[in-house]
């Protein structure tokens, strides 16, 4: 029991942890926080987000390189089941028979 006990501590240690005084604070919704943004502050954020999503495409490109890369060509051939291969095999018996005689 006591080894049981010691792993599960070890495996997890964020069990042990436990605090009634845990306490938090919303600065977003209180009386003193300014509620409209100016317009500076809106182009500013705009420009972050547009400067984040940009780097999330190149980061996006970077880690996958094959992403981008797409081909309308592409074509396969099956050579195991084409006519020609059958009419072939039909045909040699028949020339060999023929050559025979």
């Amino acid at each position: 029991a006591n080894l049981k006990s010691q792993a599960m501590a070890y495996r997890h240690p964020e069990v042990g942890v436990t605090s009634n005084g845990v306490q938090a604070r919303c600065y977003f919704d209180r009386a003193s926080a300014d509620m409209s943004e100016t317009s500076e502050e809106m182009e500013y954020r705009a420009q972050v987000l547009a400067d984040a999503a940009n780097l999330k495409s190149q980061a996006m490109a970077y880690r996958h390189p094959e992403v981008g890369v797409t081909s309308n060509g592409l074509s396969s051939r099956n050579y195991f089941t084409r006519n020609v291969y059958d009419d072939k095999i039909h045909s040699e018996p028949a020339l060999l028979k023929s050559e025979d005689d």
